[in-house]
């Protein structure tokens, strides 16, 4: 994004253009910006076993999605959508992290179908889980405190 003579361009494109080419609202990302925002965020962890996930509920856009793929990110998921877009897009099963709150039996099963990690966030969905896939793996997620977690 940058202002030249007082007009705002995106990706090197007048926003006026861009308005009038394809209506308002009109949603428009910079690729350039999510790369340097990654590159930034690699640069400032040392840690050596990184593993990113870009949290998709942000935005489920297949083009953003398949650029944060490029990047080597994985993704958390919410939805069961959402977890089949990112098999669709090329996440592989591994790269995906399943957190959903008040999750069905039927949505289990479909997780676990996809041997996609699932990040357990209650006592009875642990329960569930258990009884479904007897000694899977999982993943908990603990909010010490807050809510129901």
């Amino acid at each position: 994004m940058e202002i030249k003579e007082n007009k705002l361009y995106l990706g090197g494109v007048k926003a006026e253009k861009l308005v009038k080419d394809f209506g308002s609202p009109c949603y428009v990302y910079e690729e350039d910006t999510i790369v340097n925002n990654h590159k930034k965020l690699v640069d400032a962890i040392s840690y050596s076993n990184l593993k990113m996930l870009y949290a998709c509920k942000a935005n489920t856009n297949a083009v953003i999605m398949k650029k944060i793929l490029d990047l080597g990110v994985g993704v958390d998921v919410v939805s069961v959508g959402e977890m089949k877009l990112a098999l669709k897009i090329g996440f592989k099963a591994e790269n995906i992290l399943f957190t959903a709150t008040s999750v069905t039996n039927d949505e289990l099963q479909d997780v676990l179908e996809e041997n996609v990690l699932i990040n357990m966030d209650s006592l009875s969905e642990m329960k569930r889980f258990g009884e479904m896939n007897r000694g899977g793996k999982c993943s908990v997620r603990i909010n010490p405190e807050f809510g129901a977690g």
